[in-house]
């Protein structure tokens, strides 16, 4: 018995021509999600970039600020640490220059007419020429470790304790005293002040009044210069 070939005649032959229904779905699904995908991948790449670029900008700013607030400085030992910031420290005022008084002989005085001076060994007598009176002026050498009214205390020995009183004046050039109620032996007012390490006291005697030297004394103390 001759075999033959068994033909299905339900199966439509031009269906083999037609390309397979799944195959083309697929092709579909595929395509949107490349796009997706690429367009994923670029919007996380511009982001990745932006971040990273603000990132490095705000690393530089901070390493910027830290090199402007600490300069680093290298050590002999070779490690390198932080200078520190430098303090301004005002310069110290300079001592002031002490300018001390002159001696006996270097006192300059302008005198009025009919007055004269004269120089001995410890003084400079300054007086009118007649009628009597006079200004005695002797020099010592000052510590200025005490103060002014003490130390003539202490020169003069005729302040009297509770009694002896001093009025601040100006002496010619210097600032001074007048030392009043003493036990000077009928003598009149003292005066005296300092410049520098000179001391200077100055005693007086006035006639019994009217007299040149009353009338003339205090020009001649203004004019004084020590």
């Amino acid at each position: 018995m001759e075999n033959k070939a068994i033909i299905n005649s339900s199966v439509d032959p031009a269906s083999f021509n037609q390309p397979p229904v799944l195959l083309h779905g697929k092709k579909n699904l595929v395509m949107p999600v490349l796009v997706t995908m690429f367009a994923s991948a670029v919007i996380f790449g511009f982001g990745g970039y932006y971040f990273g670029k603000n990132s490095l900008g705000s690393s530089q700013k901070v390493n910027n600020v830290q090199q402007n607030e600490v300069t680093p400085s290298p050590t002999s030992s070779g490690l390198v640490v932080a200078s520190p910031t430098p303090i301004l420290q005002s310069s110290p005022e300079t001592n002031k220059t002490i300018v001390n008084g002159v001696d006996l002989k270097n006192i300059k005085v302008t005198l009025p007419e009919e007055w004269e001076t004269k120089l001995n060994t410890d003084r400079l007598l300054i007086s009118p020429k007649t009628g009597g009176g006079y200004l005695s002026i002797k020099a010592y050498t000052y510590p200025t470790t005490i103060g002014r009214r003490e130390y003539y205390c202490q020169v003069s020995k005729i302040c009297i304790e509770g009694t002896s009183y001093f009025t601040e004046m100006n002496i010619g050039n210097i600032s001074g005293y007048s030392a009043n109620s003493l036990d000077n032996s009928g003598g009149g007012t003292e005066y005296f002040g300092a410049k520098g390490n000179k001391f200077y006291i100055i005693s007086s005697y006035s006639p019994p009044s009217p007299s040149e030297f009353e009338k003339s004394y205090k020009q001649v103390l203004n004019s004084l210069v020590f």
